[in-house]
């Protein structure tokens, strides 16, 4: 048996054993979510922000261990699922691999930062570099912007001055060395390389066949996926909006509000 990094086994074909997590006060709470995050220091998981709660995937049974945060009322309940990905929206099962290992590596911080500030500001980024490592030019990652926001829910878009601080703030995030990032949280540089990687792994499916969807549309679904467990929700997206790159504007405006 092969090991990761972080001496966890490396397992392959793996079943997911899937529970739906409920919390206190029907929601999430950074304490709730940073105790769940260490009972699972042991082993791959990754999870998915639902009905005020938390689709849990496990690569082993959990139930002992939610069980236990039951009885500590970190949360109030679960109910044991059966897990259903999304193979052929990440572009058939050599895809839904790829987004099996980002999504992992991605959960372990993004599960405990719950609450914290800047969570969007970090999916923006994040996803940045997984768009370049997959060899987009500017205008086809504008057209994956362009595609998730027309999958999300309408907001209000900023106006004048606002637009103008969006468009800034939203050029320098989708341009920065992410890598680079002053005062990273621990675990930071793991997982750009995690995106990076990605990227590069769907660059090369996309180039060899192997790819069931366009390339765009499945980083348009990774996308939505990341923005899910970063907790970006709509009512942020109105008092922050965080706009698109207008894919047909040679400037590189971004012009378009990105709903998340």
């Amino acid at each position: 048996m092969t090991f990761d990094d972080e001496n966890l086994p490396i397992t392959h074909d793996t079943t997911w054993w899937h529970a739906s997590v409920a919390f206190p006060g029907g929601a999430v709470s950074p304490e709730a979510a940073q105790a769940l995050s260490a009972a699972l220091h042991d082993q791959h998981f990754h999870f998915l922000r639902k009905d005020a709660g938390l689709r849990l995937r496990t690569e082993r049974p959990s139930a002992a261990l939610l069980d236990r945060l039951v009885a500590e009322q970190q949360i109030t309940g679960w109910i044991r699922g059966i897990y259903e990905p999304e193979t052929e929206a990440f572009g058939g099962p050599e895809g839904m691999d790829v987004a099996h290992d980002v999504f992992c590596a991605d959960s372990r911080s993004a599960l405990p930062e719950t609450g914290s500030p800047g969570t969007r500001e970090r999916c923006v980024m994040l996803l940045s570099v997984m768009i370049r490592e997959a060899g987009l030019d500017p205008f086809e990652a504008g057209d994956v912007w362009s595609q998730f926001a027309t999958l999300r829910p309408s907001v209000d878009p900023p106006a004048g001055p606002a637009l103008d601080r969006s468009v800034a703030a939203m050029r320098r995030l989708v341009n920065a060395d992410a890598a680079r990032r002053p005062d990273a949280e621990p675990g930071w540089t793991d997982r750009v390389a995690a995106f990076a990687d990605a990227g590069r792994r769907l660059r090369r499916l996309a180039a060899d066949g192997r790819l069931i969807r366009g390339l765009r549309a499945v980083l348009t679904h990774h996308a939505i996926f990341a923005c899910n467990r970063f907790g970006s929700d709509r009512n942020t997206s109105v008092r922050n909006p965080g706009p698109v790159v207008e894919p047909h504007d040679h400037t590189g405006r971004l012009s378009r509000e990105t709903p998340h």
